[in-house]
């Protein structure tokens, strides 16, 4: 019999304990974010002199330190929802000020 472990989420509709549309909603953010990152690092790669025919026409106009500020973003996504959850990525319990003020 699992147990209520009281991790909730509010969905702006009120709040409810975690569900699976709301992980799956976090899971399809992080795939989705992560794949965005690979793409612009492509683009960004391809937007290179020399990577490119059209001397007029730049086919991205994201740098490397957009790129780079985009995975600092997307890095700091685990950390966040640990604390948002109280609990760690291995099932931990963390103690959490943000969490208790969610409640």
């Amino acid at each position: 019999q699992p147990t209520f472990t009281g991790a909730l989420f509010s969905t702006m509709a009120g709040v409810r304990p975690a569900e699976p549309s709301t992980l799956a909603t976090l899971a399809m953010h992080h795939t989705l974010s992560w794949l965005l990152l690979s793409c612009s690092r492509w683009a960004v790669q391809a937007s290179e002199p020399g990577n490119f025919d059209d001397v007029n026409h730049k086919p991205c106009e994201l740098t490397k330190t957009d790129v780079n500020d985009f995975q600092r973003v997307l890095s700091s996504f685990l950390p966040a929802a640990e604390q948002i959850c109280g609990v760690s990525k291995h099932g931990q319990p963390v103690a959490s000020n943000i969490r208790k003020s969610l409640l």
